[in-house]
Parts: structure tokens; sequence; C-alpha cells
């Protein structure tokens, strides 16, 4: 189990060092981590010009990465914005370089 941790630790680092790397290269700030699992992370990002805010999920590796990007891609293509009466995060930005996706927050709705 402490392998396990340490390596998510890892991970973390190294997806947060690409997420800062993305918001200082487009003008944004990295305000929170909202998650993290075993591709990557996910932060809550505010620009200095936008008024709302963003979420930039910095990948780890490839292959994850390009097969969400692709994904992200196919939705943005057919206007998707819900499924089921679900929101669904809105592509802003792909860096293929730092592997990090930005995307619209998707708030929960009240039940």
């Amino acid at each position: 189990m402490a392998a396990v941790t340490a390596k998510l630790e890892t991970v973390a680092d190294i997806a947060l060092k690409n997420a800062g790397a993305y918001a200082a290269r487009y003008g944004l700030r990295i305000i929170e981590r909202l998650g993290f699992g075993i591709h990557g992370t996910v932060h809550v990002a505010e620009g200095k010009i936008k008024t709302e805010n963003s979420a930039v999920k910095a990948h780890i590796s490839a292959v994850p990465y390009l097969r969400e990007c692709a994904v992200y891609k196919r939705l943005k293509e057919a206007d998707v914005s819900e499924i089921l009466g679900f929101h669904v995060p809105q592509l802003i930005r792909i860096d293929d370089e730092l592997r990090v996706i930005e995307m619209t927050i998707s708030w929960a709705r009240n039940c």
C-alpha cells in the first residue's frame, strides 16, 4: 500500500508541475485540486480575463491523454452539452506538449 501511495504522490507532483506550466502559458492561476487518479490530476483554474473558472486536467501518460482528447473532440464536433440530463464539460483547449486538457466545470444540480 505504501508503494502505491508513493507512486500516486509522484504522479500528482508531476501532474501539478504540468498544470502549473499550462497555467503560466495561458495566463491562468491554479486555485485548488479537484481530484486525482492513476492518470493525473484535475485542478480548478482561474483566468485573468475570463470570469468563469475552468478545470485543468493534467495527464501523466500519453495513451490515456490521447484517448480523452479524442473523446472531448468528438463531443465538441457533435455539439454535445448534456447527456441524460447531466451537463457535459465543454472543451476549452488542449496542450499536447504538457498533456493538459482544459474544460468548463459542470457543477452538480441540487436534487
